[in-house]
């Protein structure tokens, strides 16, 4: 039996079609994500190769908008809550000496997750955006009301406003793949 599944999009071929995005706080990144729930009704994304003509809103690469809104949430809830996984300490230290870029650059790469920290960071591929921003609102809440956080996997003990400047990075790489056409 073959299967139908679209074969996954490399995130470095659709680098130079994606959007600027740059975000100063997560209240900016629960509006964009706000506003881009409400493009699709609450329903998801499209795959902009597989979409007609008629999709004014879609995805460059593999995750539809409701996986990233939930992952967006997801990963900010390791602040609150941690994860079991541990990054080998050569990648730590290397991340380590990259600091300054995850807090203030510009996201370069993208990086595949092992596949044990997937199971705290994916939610479920069907998930739709509406699924999506409340997960991603339910984690920003738990943020702002944890009295301590976790140390972040990569970079190990950071401030409260480096967890947020990390957030909005990474919010900046994923919703930049989702484009109006």
């Amino acid at each position: 039996m073959t299967s139908t599944a679209p074969a996954r999009i490399d995130p470095r071929r659709v680098l130079s079609q994606r959007r600027t995005l740059h975000f100063a706080d997560i209240d900016a990144v629960l509006a964009e994500a706000q506003r881009l729930r409400d493009l699709v009704d609450g329903g998801n994304t499209v795959r902009a190769d597989l979409a007609g003509p008629e999709v004014r809103l879609v995805h460059l690469a593999n995750l539809p908008l409701g996986q990233m809104l939930g992952h967006l949430g997801l990963t900010l809830g390791l602040s609150v809550h941690g994860s079991e996984y541990r990054f080998p300490w050569p990648m730590r230290m290397l991340m380590g000496l990259m600091r300054n870029k995850f807090l203030n650059g510009e996201l370069g790469q993208p990086v595949d997750a092992p596949a044990r920290l997937n199971q705290d960071i994916q939610p479920d591929p069907a998930i739709d955006a509406d699924n999506g921003l409340r997960m991603l609102r339910e984690n920003v809440e738990a943020f702002e009301a944890a009295p301590a956080l976790k140390p972040n996997l990569m970079l190990g003990e950071i401030s409260h406003e480096e967890w947020v400047a990390l957030t909005c990075r990474h919010a900046e790489w994923h919703l930049s793949f989702i484009i109006e056409r």
